[in-house]
């Protein structure tokens, strides 16, 4: 191989890199939020805690600046809050509710500590990402302004922020390309109404097998790289770990707990087994055999 002919098949490998990477590599959705404490809502601790306000405002722009794909956690509350069964639902209910609207993969919840005192102002941040999905922990540090002489609250959240956002992102990124590699884990129960006429040994005729073993089969075939872990009983079958692309691989758009809720009772109709599904928290399904 000539000197030209070897120049550019490097080129050719290095450009078969670079597309490599730029395919694979998915950068997370965020959404900053607080952390709700005692019996306070959201808008109890927006509207109450001016510091806390600013510390969100200045982590979300920390996001913006390094060029994340952020969501307003304010307009959606304000969404929330014009739906009037959103008004009569509790804080777990809200928090819920929040996390199910959000879309995006990670909510990154802010808890703040504000330290007064005659020599100066101390403001720490604890940052906790989440994934939106499941609820699962990915990441959580502890930011700190020192104590100044200051009264400026912006101008100590961004110090804070400043001295520990960029170990948060490492490993907020590092988890989050485990999910897109490894698919998001939900969890399923899988139960017989005591009322039906099915049991797990029912024969299914399409599939001339008992339902456990039907169920069990397309639980290995569906699951993302045939990744699930799951124990049976006479009555039920709990899955502890399933996995689900977090990309729509043709799409490129967010996978979430409903479309996995909607492919379960796609299979169920196609064996003719009637269920009621149910997606009562973040990171579960719950299925009824009617």
């Amino acid at each position: 191989m000539n000197l030209k002919n070897n120049f550019f098949f490097v080129i050719s490998i290095l450009l078969t890199l670079t597309a490599h990477s730029q395919v694979n590599t998915v950068q997370p959705s965020v959404m900053v939020v607080p952390l709700l404490k005692g019996d306070l809502s959201y808008s109890e601790e927006i509207k109450t805690k001016d510091e806390l306000r600013i510390a969100i405002s200045e982590v979300k722009n920390a996001f913006d600046q390094r060029g994340y794909t952020t969501k307003d956690f304010s307009t959606l509350l304000k969404s929330m809050e014009r739906d009037e069964a959103a008004k009569d639902d509790n804080k777990t209910g809200l928090k819920e509710k929040l996390y199910q609207m959000a879309g995006t993969d990670i909510m990154v919840e802010v808890d703040l500590i504000l330290y007064k005192s005659s020599s100066g102002n101390r403001m720490t941040i604890i940052l906790a990402g989440n994934a939106t999905d499941n609820g699962d922990a990915l990441a959580t540090v502890n930011c700190d302004s020192q104590l100044r002489v200051t009264n400026d609250f912006t101008s100590l959240s961004q110090i804070a922020i400043k001295n520990c956002l960029e170990p948060f992102l490492v490993t907020l990124n590092e988890k989050f390309g485990q999910i897109v590699e490894n698919g998001q884990t939900l969890k399923l129960e899988i139960d017989i109404s005591p009322n039906s006429n099915f049991t797990m040994e029912s024969i299914v005729p399409a599939k001339n097998d008992e339902l456990k073993y039907v169920i069990q089969d397309w639980l290995e075939e569906s699951s993302y790289k045939n990744y699930v872990s799951y124990t049976s009983t006479e009555n039920q079958i709990m899955v502890d770990s399933y996995k689900y692309p977090i990309r729509d691989p043709q799409t490129g758009r967010n996978n979430k707990a409903a479309q996995v809720e909607r492919k379960i009772k796609e299979f169920f109709r196609s064996i003719n087994v009637p269920v009621k599904a149910e997606n009562p928290r973040s990171g579960i399904i719950l299925i009824t055999i009617q």
